[in-house]
Parts: structure tokens; C-alpha cells; sequence
């Protein structure tokens, strides 16, 4: 799995494996206008892992961007409303219940972000047999800003997933950063994050690849 390697010797990663699965289910049938559906598949996602929130963010984005307001709230809002009942019956008591949110900090928050990014990103590249880390980390940054800047141009269903990708590293945020933001650089992250930008990097290469000296 490369840069989610970890995801292949820890058996309880299924969790998170899960989650990511049920969310991409959702997302094809926000494709298909089936709202209900993809909210039922929403929960689902919910059902494996706390990853299931950004996962259920990502439909609502996609529903919006394909400009179907009302099917983002049939999506988006059973899965929302489930979460709830279970935090406030359940949840509360858990790994994000003993988070000190007021302790988090903007800067230390957006250093996970970044971090996250940058280091999934490298792992696609993976040019460290023939590269310096240094330089594989600094072709990652180059492409996360270029992500950005063609998520921002084609504001499209990729792009919407490209930016769950952020979501989903500040939701991780909330809960790991008390453990330092090198722990955003975790395979098992990784993995989420290239499976939501892969869309777009494909249609970056499509674009690419129209032209005769990139071919």
C-alpha cells in the first residue's frame, strides 16, 4: 500500500479502512443522485470510525458542488444527527472527550495540517532511493500547493475531495495534536489523504498529458 503500509500490519486499521470504504460508497451515490443512499452509507462509515465525519463532510462538499443543495442536507444530515445522539450518549467518554480543545493552538493546528499533507504527498512520490528527504519533502510541498491552486481553478467533484482531505487532517488535529504534529506524518493517514487526492492528480495528468513534451 506504500504509504499506507501501516494499514497491512495492524488488524484493527480495518476500522479506519472502513470508514474510507462506506464514505466513497456514499460519495458515488451522490454521483448517481441517490442522497438517500449515500446517507445510509454515511452512517455506515460512522459505524467504523471517528474518520467517518470528514468522510461524510466530503459528501456534503460534493452534493454542493454539483449544486444539489438539497441532496447535501439529505446526505449530510442523518449521518450528523447519529454522530450526535452517540457522542452525547457515548462518545463523550472517549479519546476526543479527554482532548483539551482550549489548549489547542491555530498555528500548532495548521503545522498538523501541513505536516499531514506534505508528508503524504512525498510518500506518492517516494523518491527516497534516489533523492535526499529533504528534497522528496520539498517536492511534496510543491505538490500540495498545486493541488490547491487547481482545486481552487477547477472547483469541481476531485477538487471537493482534494479539500476533504484538509477537513480530515484538522478532525485528526482535534485529537492528536497534543501528541505533536509529527504524528500527522502516521502511514495510516496518509493513505486517507491520497485516496482523496488521487481524483484530482489523475485530471492534473489527463491535463498534462495533452501536451507533447509532458508526453
Amino acid at each position: 500500500l506504500g504509504a499506507g503500509s501501516g494499514n497491512i500490519t495492524s488488524a484493527f486499521q480495518i476500522a479506519f479502512v472502513g470508514s474510507v470504504a462506506f464514505g466513497f460508497l456514499a460519495i458515488e451515490a451522490i454521483e448517481h443522485d441517490r442522497f438517500w443512499l449515500a446517507s445510509l452509507w454515511g452512517i455506515a462509515a460512522l459505524m467504523c470510525s471517528n474518520i467517518g465525519v470528514p468522510m461524510v463532510f466530503g459528501c456534503a462538499l460534493v452534493a454542493l458542488v454539483r449544486r444539489r443543495f438539497v441532496g447535501a442536507v439529505v446526505a449530510g444530515l442523518p449521518p450528523a444527527v447519529t454522530f450526535v445522539i452517540w457522542y452525547v450518549l457515548i462518545g463523550h467518554v472517549g479519546t476526543y472527550a479527554a482532548t483539551d480543545i482550549a489548549s489547542l493552538s491555530l498555528n500548532g493546528l495548521a503545522s498538523y495540517v501541513w505536516t499531514g499533507l506534505t508528508t503524504s504527498m512525498s510518500g506518492l512520490i517516494d523518491g527516497s532511493q534516489n533523492a535526499s528527504a529533504v528534497l522528496v519533502h520539498v517536492l511534496g510541498a510543491v505538490l500540495v500547493v498545486a493541488l490547491a491552486v487547481a482545486a481552487a481553478v477547477r472547483r469541481n467533484v476531485p477538487a471537493a475531495l482534494a479539500l476533504t482531505t484538509v477537513v480530515f487532517y484538522v478532525f485528526v488535529g482535534f485529537g492528536r495534536l497534543q501528541y505533536g504534529t509529527g504524528q500527522a506524518a502516521a502511514s495510516r493517514y496518509s493513505y486517507i489523504a491520497l485516496a482523496l487526492c488521487l481524483p484530482l492528480i489523475g485530471q492534473l495528468v489527463s491535463t498534462l498529458m495533452r501536451y507533447r513534451v509532458a508526453r
